[in-house]
């Protein structure tokens, strides 16, 4: 999900650059395009949880997930997103929406400060941010308060990969002139490069504990990795012949679709056999996820983003 974030902060840095946008414009269109179909996959899990609960198994994560009925405190805090509560309990999916939304609430504010500041100061703010997260405790101590949760502070490092991304889009043509510099053998080992911070997060042993736990430095191994990633997308000639394939257009319109329901058609094929699932239903959970994702788009999150562009024109 580091990924996505990035994403989400370079697409979202693009309209502040162009033209400016009102608070209010952005929330609500933000609510429309994350919110509302977040809102028709949460009731969906709700509905199938109602259904199927309480198989145990050896896997704890499965076991984390519809363990019991549906309570109305825990629907209440899905839907308002409000204090530390277990998001694994209807859909593991919805862990990253928590932090999409908060972030999405601030990100306007975000957005004026990197045009008008430095880029080194941005990363700072980013890299002080996610040492914040870890190291809140302490100051809240200082100051003789009690510390929030867990959960809640954890938008602080995750925001920083907001930050980073709307880095990258501010100087996206910097990026493009200096990208076309580059000798051969450094355009070919950027993919390389890519993966291995992706798929192969470092960390840092012994001042890593210390300074950033292990997971939270892996997160920024990733978020080096997804940058790159997001740079090949806007420099790469090949990479973007492969991106604009119409396939890749249509999985690209429905990924949050995809998202939003994958862990539903999960649950309910584990439920159905009984936690025996093998690697010949591989199949079968594709093709549920990839069916119900295309009807989950036009129903729920197309009509969305269209109320979404109606209502901030109203509000621009």
């Amino acid at each position: 999900m580091i990924l996505f974030f990035a994403l989400s902060g370079f697409v979202l840095f693009l309209p502040y650059e162009r033209r400016g946008l009102s608070y209010v414009h952005f929330v609500v269109k933000r609510i429309c395009r994350i919110y509302l179909p977040y809102l028709g996959a949460l009731a969906l899990a709700v509905a199938m949880n109602l259904h199927y609960h309480g198989l145990v198994t050896d896997h704890q994560w499965v076991n984390s997930t519809w363990n019991q009925e549906p309570s109305s405190n825990l629907i209440f805090q899905h839907i308002l997103f409000l204090g530390n509560y277990p998001w694994e309990t209807f859909n593991t999916a919805f862990w990253s929406l928590v932090y999409e939304m908060r972030i999405s609430l601030i990100f306007p504010f975000l957005a004026i400060a990197i045009l008008r500041l430095r880029n080194v100061w941005m990363v700072v703010f980013a890299i002080l941010t996610s040492l914040l997260s870890v190291h809140y405790h302490r100051i809240f101590a200082l100051l003789s308060l009690n510390p929030p949760g867990n959960q809640t502070v954890d938008t602080l490092h995750y925001m920083s990969f907001f930050v980073l991304g709307a880095i990258l889009a501010k100087n996206r043509e910097f990026i493009r002139e200096r990208y076309r510099q580059l000798p051969l053998f450094l355009v070919f080992f950027l993919p390389v490069l890519a993966i291995l911070f992706y798929y192969h997060p470092f960390s840092i042993p012994l001042a890593g504990a210390a300074i950033l736990p292990e997971q939270k430095t892996v997160d920024w191994s990733v978020a080096l990795g997804s940058l790159i990633v997001i740079t090949l997308a806007i420099c790469s000639g090949p990479f973007k012949k492969v991106l604009n394939n119409d396939a890749i257009h249509y999985l690209g319109r429905i990924s949050y679709s995809v998202y939003l329901v994958h862990g539903t058609v999960l649950f309910t094929l584990i439920y159905i056999c009984r936690g025996h699932l093998k690697f010949s239903y591989l199949p079968i959970y594709l093709i549920g996820v990839f069916s119900l994702a295309s009807i989950f788009h036009f129903l729920i999150e197309k009509p969305s983003m269209v109320l979404g562009q109606r209502l901030g024109k109203i509000v621009r």
